[in-house]
């Protein structure tokens, strides 16, 4: 219905009143390009605004008591095949193979890398 619609088409401007992409070219944060889809070019200031993020974050996670870890982005597929990933996720994970035949796997969550 009517009613509907123009409910619809107000809510898709509010949404584009909040948008990242815009709000961060505007802002002159970040941009993004089609050679890595998804992926965020940061600049100065977006850079800058985000390593604080981060900063806030660590520090009320030290303070709760948490500690931080580290894992390799690109592990042996066997470690992946065992947690049952593979199988689950294979299709969409980057597999690679060595020239010694070892097959290696960019890690499509953080378990069970540590």
């Amino acid at each position: 219905d009517k009613q509907q619609l123009a409910d619809y088409l107000h809510r898709l401007e509010e949404a584009e009143k909040r948008d990242h992409r815009r709000i961060g070219k505007e802002l002159d944060l970040f941009h993004l390009q089609e050679e890595a889809p998804g992926a965020v070019f940061w600049h100065p200031k977006g850079w800058s605004i985000f390593q604080s993020l981060i900063e806030y974050m660590r520090e009320r996670q030290s303070e709760a008591g948490y500690q931080e870890v580290n894992s390799p982005e690109l592990m042996d597929a066997s470690l992946w095949r065992q947690s049952g990933h593979l199988e689950k996720f294979g299709e969409n994970m980057f597999l690679t193979q060595t020239p010694d035949e070892r097959l290696y796997a960019i890690k499509p969550m953080n378990c069970p890398g540590h």
